[in-house]
């Protein structure tokens, strides 16, 4: 015989907009509320609609690397929020700490990783770029291939070479680079400019 009590349950939270499921999740415990979230088609705008501090709460009761779906899924303003509590030190920028969690990110969503990169704050991008990475410009009167020895071992276009100043973060800062500059070259270009200067 069904049991009807969860019978009656689960069809009451499918009638449930994302917004309140997002509030009734809260209350659950952080693995449960995972759960109840992922198995929803709505899941994504259930996300969407917690708040910045419950979603920060929710990625640190699960855990970043258990809270990969939920950053996959997240608005800009929720992992702005998450990003502003870990990545600082008083008014100071933690290097290692932002790489950190920008490689869960990719790792969680690549269109995710690439909407955060649209809208950051320039300057933000290039005080973390000129902090993870050495970047040189191809030199104008010098044959390239006499001067390869000289130059950082990473280049995209045969233009910017660079080296990453974290080894351990080489191959995230591969990708990184190589879907900035795959979508937006315009942009890699601009980015590498001022990491130069």
């Amino acid at each position: 015989m069904p049991n009807t009590v969860i019978d009656f349950e689960e069809r009451r939270m499918e009638r449930l907009s994302p917004g309140d499921v997002s509030l009734y999740a809260m209350r659950l415990p952080a693995k449960q509320r995972l759960d109840l979230i992922l198995q929803r088609d709505d899941a994504e705008q259930v996300v969407q609609a917690l708040a910045e501090q419950d979603f920060y709460f929710s990625v640190k009761e699960l855990g970043p690397e258990d809270a990969l779906a939920l950053l996959g899924m997240a608005r800009i303003e929720q992992l702005n929020h998450i990003f502003d509590l870990e990545w600082w030190h008083n008014d100071r920028v933690q290097a290692t700490k932002a790489v950190d969690w920008l490689d869960r990110l990719a790792r969680a969503s690549e269109d995710k990783l690439l909407e955060w990169l649209y809208f950051a704050d320039f300057e933000l991008l290039v005080m973390l770029f000129k902090r993870w990475l050495r970047v040189v410009d191809a030199p104008d009167d010098v044959d390239l291939i006499e001067s390869m020895d000289h130059l950082p071992k990473h280049t995209l276009d045969d233009q910017y070479f660079w080296e990453p100043l974290y080894p351990q973060y080489e191959d995230f800062f591969k990708q990184l680079l190589g879907v900035i500059y795959e979508v937006h070259y315009g942009f890699y270009k601009e980015l590498m400019n001022h990491i130069i200067l």
